[in-house]
């Protein structure tokens, strides 16, 4: 059994998958990271540890992990899932390339490959084992990130832009004034709202309005410029995003759930076949 975790800023999302299956998980889910406590998590991996045993008479043989925080945590959840599986985890890591499980190529843009984060490099991965030519893929998390392959597999660039959370955030945080006015008059106003009549809805709205121009500015350059007929959107906000884009944009788009888990199998697939491979030889 394999067991792939994406490590997110503030929660993890995970999923019990083996060869056979692929991609179609047989079991998934997510949980808060609570500053990687450490009863916490051996609490999660002791829980997966018993699913497995129970539902499926197996053990976790693979541990594959995305992470965007600190070393320091790669450390962490390496002892945890030696002390609870027995197994030292895969980090996942961006390349200079990747060798598609299809026979395509993806090309890494970046200089120095590892300073393209890894959950972009990723979404990318999985682009590449789905789709057979160019295509975008824009993740609404934390961030919203934008990333353009063509049809060789070279990766031409893309953009990081704060979420909606972010900019929130940001404005309340780091302008006195707004974050003051922001604690008084609180009625909630919809998302389907354009104008607010209080300081917090008009953060709230101002970022979310923010977030569905780039996406409908950015899929109508994609369509003119590269002409692309596929652009995947994932990520934590991508559903409320799409839900306020205009019929004519929200057409172009291909919604995939767990995108960077995905690329995290189809990477550690690809990691084991070369091991393998330079074994042999």
């Amino acid at each position: 059994m394999i067991l792939l975790i994406d490590i997110g800023n503030s929660r993890s999302k995970w999923a019990l998958t083996n060869q056979t299956r692929g991609v179609k998980w047989l079991a998934a889910g997510q949980w808060d990271n609570q500053e990687f406590d450490q009863r916490h998590w051996l609490a999660q991996f002791n829980a997966l540890k018993e699913k497995v045993t129970q539902e499926y008479g197996a053990a976790i043989e693979a541990v594959a992990i995305s992470c965007v925080a600190t070393d320091r945590v790669w450390v962490l959840l390496g002892d945890y899932s030696e002390r609870v599986f027995a197994v030292t985890p895969y980090l996942a890591h961006s390349e200079s390339s990747y060798q598609g499980l299809h026979g395509r190529t993806l090309v890494n843009s970046y200089k120095v490959a590892q300073a393209l984060g890894v959950d972009r490099w990723l979404t990318m991965v999985a682009g590449i084992e789905l789709l057979p030519s160019a295509f975008a893929v824009i993740d609404a998390g934390t961030a919203i990130t934008l990333d353009v392959v063509n049809s060789e597999g070279v990766h031409l660039g893309g953009h990081i832009i704060p979420g909606q959370q972010l900019m929130q955030s940001t404005l309340l945080k780091d302008t006195g004034r707004i974050g003051w006015s922001a604690q008084h008059n609180l009625d909630a106003q919809s998302a389907s709202d354009w104008l607010a009549a209080n300081t917090q809805s008009a953060v709230e709205l101002g970022a979310l309005h923010t977030a569905v121009a780039y996406l409908e500015y950015s899929i109508a350059k994609l369509r003119s410029q590269f002409q692309l007929e596929t652009i995947i959107i994932t990520g934590g906000d991508a559903s409320q995003l799409m839900g306020l884009l205009s019929q004519q944009f929200r057409n172009h788009l291909k919604y995939e759930k767990d995108l960077v888990l995905q690329g995290l199998f189809y990477w550690l697939l690809s990691d084991l076949t070369k091991k393998t491979a330079d074994k042999a030889d």
